[in-house]
């Protein structure tokens, strides 16, 4: 009986061998006519394929799985390698495009266009300046506009001379006597003189009226001490120049007069307060040269001594200049 039974394990055992053998050759596994005849009844009620929809057909076995993931990732390693080498020898060779491809470059990099073109194409920066160095017409522009800035710099730091200086003098009757030689001693003076004028009357409207008229010079002289000045005649007078401009004022002589040295000690104090302030000294040179020939009060002037008294003006007036850095 026990036989009996091991002979019927053995031979279903042999079934199962034969069937899983010929599955592995077919991909199939033999079925029984009822089998087949279930599979037919189920295969008619599948809906019909859409002749028109793409279905991936995938191997089932495993040989067909490893072959298809071996496909893909040899695809992934050639996809990937080829884009690094061609990345690779683009970066190598970026400047290898021929003219044709350069114009459809224009936006991206600025070598490419024409000289007109560099200023405002857009790209890339370091391409705007190597276009910049190969562009000639660029160059000049530059060179041009810095050359104007050079020439404006230039004009504007050019150093003033003496002779581009506005002078004005406001004088007394003493000036009337030497006119001709105090404007050819300084040609372009302005002269303002009159008989018996004071610095504390008319001499100091006459300040006002040029001061607001914008003729004022940038050296003002006053030869107003004949008639008599005080300090406080001559603060009010600064006070209408202002600081900004240079005063020379000429001190007084008159023979056998007593105020004078009253006048000239007015003047010299006010050179000690008032940086702007400068004496054509007038008493001294008289004093000091016992050829001057004045006239027959010893106050007014000759012929002769009109040209020394142009001579100790135009002195002055050079020092005067020089505290405005001008020579």
């Amino acid at each position: 009986m026990n036989k009996i039974r091991l002979i019927a394990v053995l031979t279903l055992l042999a079934s199962f061998l034969t069937v899983s053998v010929l599955a592995g050759c077919n991909g199939e596994i033999a079925l029984s006519p009822a089998h087949l005849e279930q599979k037919t009844a189920q295969s008619s009620t599948v809906p019909k394929e859409n002749p028109n929809e793409k279905v991936a057909v995938l191997p089932t076995d495993d040989a067909g799985q490893s072959t298809d993931a071996a496909t893909q990732t040899e695809a992934t390693e050639n996809t990937s390698e080829t884009g690094q080498s061609q990345d690779a020898q683009t970066q190598e060779n970026p400047t290898q495009d021929t003219p044709d491809q350069n114009t459809g470059q224009q936006d991206n990099n600025s070598d490419n266009t024409g000289s007109s073109g560099n200023s405002g194409s857009p790209g890339n920066s370091d391409n705007t300046n190597s276009g910049g160095n190969n562009n000639s017409g660029g160059n000049n522009n530059g060179s041009s506009d810095s050359n104007k800035e050079d020439t404006n710099q230039n004009t504007e730091k050019k150093e003033k001379k003496f002779a581009d200086l506005k002078i004005t003098l406001i004088g007394d009757s003493v000036v009337l006597g030497g006119v001709d030689e105090v404007k050819s001693a300084l040609p372009g003076i302005d002269i303002r003189a009159k008989n018996s004028r004071k610095l504390s009357g008319q001499g100091l409207e006459t300040l006002k009226e040029e001061k607001a008229d914008g003729v004022l010079g940038d050296i003002v002289i006053l030869a107003l001490g004949t008639n008599n000045v005080t300090l406080d005649d001559i603060n009010k007078a600064m006070s209408v120049i202002g600081s900004e401009k240079q005063v020379v004022f000429v001190n007084a002589y008159r023979g056998g007069s007593d105020y004078i040295d009253d006048v000239n000690a007015a003047i010299k104090e006010a050179s000690q307060k008032y940086s702007n302030f400068t004496i054509a000294d007038w008493y001294k040179h008289v004093t000091s040269n016992k050829d001057i020939k004045l006239a027959t009060d010893q106050c007014h002037l000759t012929s002769s001594s009109a040209k020394d008294y142009a001579e100790v003006i135009k002195t002055a007036a050079k020092k005067a200049a020089s505290k405005m850095g001008v020579k």
